[in-house]
């Protein structure tokens, strides 16, 4: 669903040029989606536990804060993949 709403936020430009900080923005966002999937994984077994605390909106909700963390990971992944051709075609043009 889309809205005619601004965003929350502007866009943000990371500088990812040293290959740690790519590392560390990737692994943690691939940690943090396996904490969520988990976290869903077991809800179920959490709710027959303790009924009282039911909450089912949880589990989908952490699936899908999970599944946007994965797409940011590719967007991270298509950006940087876009730069080095784009480097690589200035350095093939200006030679």
């Amino acid at each position: 669903m889309t809205t005619n709403d601004p965003p929350a936020f502007d866009p943000v430009l990371l500088d990812l040029a040293d290959p740690k900080d790519y590392v560390l923005l990737v692994s943690a966002l691939a940690h943090f989606a396996k904490h969520l999937e988990g976290k869903a994984d077991t809800e179920p077994e959490r709710i027959r536990q303790e009924p009282a605390y039911a909450d089912l909106r949880r589990e989908s909700r952490w699936r899908v804060d999970a599944d946007r963390l994965r797409d940011i990971r590719r967007d991270i992944e298509r950006q940087l993949e876009a730069n080095s051709t784009i480097r690589v075609s200035l350095g093939r043009a200006a030679s």
